[in-house]
């Protein structure tokens, strides 16, 4: 009856267990190719900011110690039955010491030997391996889904850091040229040939200009610190 009802069990828990697989999504993703292998040399730009991210970021070298972790827990359950094995035996006391039986005893039995588990193990054993595979999946999953952020990240920072210092070098043009402008309408303010409401224009256009300048600057060397706390050094650095 045990048997049966064991039996049953297994059946049940491999059916659901396959029946849930079913709808399981399968990836067509080779995430190998994420992170673009070989050289940085060899490398665009692009690729070669998002390979250096890859080997410099702290999160990602703390997502392959997580792997390991859950690596050494599947090899823990491989061998978990050997936890729950109990071997005991022992001897008749007559089959050690011959000499004190009495005349003609026959005593049986001269030696037994058992092994005990308990029956719950052939259910949890296996659930406790499968769970810790896994795990080991997802923390595989992890790291896949790390390699997408890292690159969407990184691609993402960079082209916005250059629409930043492109905005920025055009809004330094202007400024510059407003400030020469000024110095100009300055000059001819004190020479007396234009009005005071022309030389405060004039200084006003300049100081607009001069903050829309800081403004661009601050934007794009913001989107150049974020991408260099990826990098884990200077952008300078990593291109050349």
């Amino acid at each position: 009856m045990v048997k049966r009802l064991l039996l049953a069990g297994i059946i049940i828990a491999q059916t659901g267990a396959a029946c849930f697989a079913q709808g399981q999504p399968q990836s067509t993703v080779d995430y190998n190719k994420i992170i673009v292998p070989g050289s940085s040399a060899s490398l665009n730009a692009e690729e070669r900011l998002v390979q250096i991210a890859w080997r410099n970021y702290p999160d990602n070298e703390a997502l392959w110690h997580e792997l390991k972790m859950a690596k050494a827990d599947v090899n823990i359950t491989r061998w978990a039955w050997f936890d729950q094995i109990f071997l005991q035996g022992n001897l008749n006391e007559f089959t050690i010491e011959p000499d004190k039986a009495p005349p003609g005893g026959n005593f049986f039995p001269k030696y037994n030997v058992g092994a005990t588990m308990p029956i719950g193990k052939f259910i949890s054993i296996p659930n406790n391996k499968r769970k810790a595979k896994e795990a080991y999946r997802i923390k595989e999953l992890d790291i896949n889904k790390q390699k997408l952020m890292i690159r969407s990240t990184i691609l993402g920072l960079y082209a916005q850091y250059n629409t930043m210092l492109e905005i920025y070098k055009i809004e330094k043009s202007t400024s510059d040229d407003a400030d020469g402008a000024f110095r100009i309408d300055e000059q001819k303010f004190k020479n007396g040939e234009i009005t005071l409401e022309k030389y405060n224009a004039s200084q006003d256009y300049r100081g607009i200009k001069k903050i829309r300048e800081i403004t661009a600057e601050n934007d794009y060397k913001q989107v150049k610190y974020k991408l260099e706390e990826y990098l884990g050094m200077r952008l300078e650095d990593a291109l050349n």
